[in-house]
């Protein structure tokens, strides 16, 4: 944030575009990192971060910043270069004498500079206009074509990656595989024995969010759920009015997928 409020007085206090705008784009790129960080620990507070993404972030959360941050470095970059060539670089010569000013202007032509006297008395400054060079120029064609071959690419990178992504359920080749529960640790529990720590394990559990237990028309929804691949973990309490006996263990994941345990946990 630092570095933005940096760049921005810099150019409202006289430095160039030069030096003003990359500082202000990189630190408008800082910035925006940091609250995608703040997001993504607000999402990990909340229990819906997706441990397979980027910054556990939804699923093409990335690239679509990629995608915006390249677009609009393209529309800075397109501004300055065009206003660059467009209007050239204004250059001032301090300190010169009468004749000397008379002189330079000579040499640049009629209309093509302008001067002012300086305060102290004796001496002028002349500012003049310097157009781009045809190297100038051709370098700043070149930049600004491979520039925009890039924005071009990884947006449709983007968009590509998300339409196969929809159409395989965001495995390459296919759906998601099914998810899949073998065991429930602890196997039993004593009604009214407060919350305790219940450890699944299976396959394809990395996206889990709900676990819930049944047991005929009484349900109970754990709290705390944590998972990767294999296992996932969370928090149990049963009150002592619910019924004993053999209960069901059913997972969620976050695409809606169920799985289910039939007679998992012994409740007593």
């Amino acid at each position: 944030m630092g570095l933005v409020v940096f760049a921005v007085w810099a150019l409202g206090s006289g430095m160039t575009a030069t030096v003003g705008l990359p500082l202000l784009v990189v630190g408008s790129v800082v910035v925006m990192m940091c609250m995608l960080a703040f997001v993504s620990v607000l999402f990990a507070a909340y229990g819906l971060q997706d441990r397979t993404q980027a910054l556990a972030l939804p699923e093409g959360s990335i690239r679509a910043v990629i995608a915006m941050m390249l677009i609009v470095l393209f529309a800075i970059l397109t501004i300055y270069l065009y206003g660059s060539i467009a209007a050239g670089t204004m250059h001032a010569v301090p300190n010169l004498t009468e004749a000397q000013r008379d002189q330079f202007i000579a040499q640049l032509g009629p209309g093509s500079a302008y001067w002012i006297a300086d305060p102290q008395g004796g001496t002028f400054t002349v500012w003049f206009r310097q157009g781009a060079t045809a190297a100038g120029n051709d370098f700043a064609k070149q930049l600004l074509v491979l520039v925009g071959t890039l924005v071009t690419s990884i947006s449709s990178f983007y968009f590509g990656s998300r339409l196969a992504g929809e159409a395989g359920g965001g495995k390459p080749g296919g759906r998601r595989p099914p998810l899949s529960l073998r065991s429930v640790s602890p196997a039993s529990y004593v009604r009214g024995s407060g919350a305790v720590d219940l450890t699944l394990e299976g396959d394809n559990l990395e996206l889990v969010k709900d676990v819930k237990l049944l047991s005929g028309a009484a349900q109970i929804v754990a709290t705390a759920v944590m998972s990767d691949a294999n296992k996932a973990t969370c928090q149990i309490d049963i009150g002592p009015t619910a019924p004993a006996g053999a209960w069901d263990v059913v997972v969620v994941d976050a695409e809606g997928n169920t799985a289910k345990l039939q007679a998992a946990l012994s409740v007593q």
